[in-house]
């Protein structure tokens, strides 16, 4: 399907309207109504905002400030681009989990994270977001600027440019705001793990020395805290080397103070995400506008914005999939965990049991946090793709009354 839209682009042109940019490959029950996404309206400047969070909103304002300039803007940009961080990919869970191979009082282990290193990462781009899976972000070439722009389409250029650069600064600030309160949440359950862990190790110790449990299991508990205790050095680690991004991309000198951490609860979209989008839509971004003004290179443009696109919304598809799962599971440990409570509290259950459920339930809550920070993610990723809606910045200055240029 993508190859028949890239085709019918080179064919005409530019972009038909009238055609769906990509769509998921299996059916879905995500509502959505294509007219909530209109080409001139309903995809704000400011999409940030959706996520209803003011201190974010005035983080952004923060970072617009400390980078007055587009070539301040971009230095930052390209700073940020080599931390370990970005380079790993926004989104990537630092503790995954995985279910014990059998028996009860073998507990889920987290798994260490791969090399970060490994992620791809496409080059020094002033325009890229980095997701874990894939990369969106605008074609340089086509927004740069001769030394000495004499043309009217240099002047526009210029325009776009800035449109771009200012765009990528407060996406990567936003996933990066996704990744740290997403940590915040994996920390206080990661910390609740190992407190179950000890627990654990300490009940299983006693009955070993009255003769009830034999060593091997003892020394799989052993294994299992200190895996543990592991996975949460790695996400209060990832926490510090995402706060330390926040400070960059802010243009706040490292170790400086910050504002209160962002909750993941917090951070609600008040729209689901879109299953398929009007190709029309891939023409107010920066580059293959910038490609129509110039007339260089707009088929290759549009093909790149249309990949970026697809990308975004097949793992908008497969991660909507995982997160309901997650909260399915979530939910049916919660309810084994609150049935095995009464059963203790009727002596029916040893407190090991309760333990072991109490474990369970504090994974599953683990996985749902990462399956909604993918989710958040892709927001940012869908977003940036469709370079955000700058062109409705007049727009809705105005209604504010506030129509000034940035």
């Amino acid at each position: 399907m993508v190859v028949t839209l890239l085709s019918g682009c080179a064919a005409s042109g530019k972009a038909k309207v009238a055609e769906p940019v990509a769509q998921a490959t299996a059916p879905t029950s995500v509502p959505f109504n294509a007219e909530r996404l209109d080409t001139k309206l309903n995809v704000q400047f400011d999409w940030w905002k959706l996520l209803q969070s003011p201190p974010l909103n005035m983080l952004i304002e923060q970072a617009f400030n400390a980078y007055p300039t587009v070539a301040s803007a971009q230095d930052t940009l390209l700073k940020a681009q080599q931390s370990e961080l970005v380079r790993a990919g926004y989104f990537r869970a630092p503790a995954g989990v995985s279910d014990a191979a059998n028996d009860k009082s073998r507990l889920l282990l987290p798994q260490a994270a791969g090399d970060p290193m490994d992620a791809q990462f496409i080059g020094n781009s002033y325009y890229g977001l980095h997701a874990h899976r894939y990369t969106v972000g605008y074609l340089p070439e086509m927004l740069r600027i001769p030394e000495q722009p004499v043309f009217k389409a240099d002047a526009e250029r210029q325009r776009l440019q800035l449109d771009a650069t200012y765009r990528t600064l407060a996406d990567n600030l936003i996933a990066c705001a996704v990744q740290e309160a997403s940590l915040h949440a994996q920390m206080a359950l990661v910390r609740k793990i190992v407190a179950i862990d000890q627990s654990l190790l300490s009940i299983l110790r006693k009955r070993q020395k009255a003769g009830l449990v034999a060593q091997e299991i003892v020394t799989l508990q052993q294994a299992s805290a200190a895996s543990s205790e592991q996975a949460l050095q790695r996400v209060k680690q990832r926490f510090e080397q995402t706060r330390e991004l926040l400070r960059l991309l802010l243009g706040v000198p490292p170790g400086a103070e910050l504002p209160e951490t962002f909750e993941l609860a917090a951070l609600q979209l008040t729209e689901e995400l879109p299953l398929e989008l009007p190709v029309s839509l891939i023409e107010q971004r920066p580059d293959v506008r910038a490609s129509q003004t110039t007339g260089e290179s707009h088929e290759s443009t549009a093909s790149a914005a249309l990949k970026n696109i697809e990308e975004t919304l097949f793992s908008i598809h497969n991660d909507g999939i995982a997160l309901k799962a997650a909260l399915v599971a979530e939910q049916e440990n919660v309810t084994e965990l609150e049935m095995t409570r009464k059963q203790y509290a009727a002596k029916q259950e040893d407190y090991l049991d309760v333990l072991v459920a109490e474990q369970s339930a504090q994974l599953s809550a683990l996985r749902s946090v990462q399956a909604h920070t993918q989710h958040l993610g892709n927001a940012v990723a869908l977003y940036h793709a469709l370079g955000g809606g700058w062109w409705n910045e007049a727009v809705a200055l105005e209604v504010a009354g506030e129509l000034t240029t940035r």
